[in-house]
């Protein structure tokens, strides 16, 4: 019986722990809307401005504007450089 409580609250600690972490990559993507990001692709490199964000479930999305007028949706992987 004790296997099982144990098994449940370690389940319990790793819900909370996905919790926090996508609570943290909220924050750090809010803190990126206006700042200029370098970012891969399947097409390369490239760099733009963080003009919005979207959630793809508990993963955050960032829009970002760049040089020449179109918007390129992104994950926070594939940021590379903020400046």
């Amino acid at each position: 019986m004790a296997q099982f409580t144990t098994l449940g609250q370690t389940q319990e600690i790793n819900t909370k722990i996905d919790s926090i972490l996508s609570t943290q990559a909220s924050m750090q993507a809010i803190g990126l809307i206006g700042k200029t990001v370098t970012f891969t692709t399947d097409q390369g490199t490239s760099t733009g401005t963080v003009s919005a964000l979207s959630w793809s479930g508990t993963s955050p999305q960032l829009s970002i504007d760049v040089p020449g007028g179109g918007t390129v949706t992104a994950g926070l992987s594939q940021v590379t450089l903020i400046k």
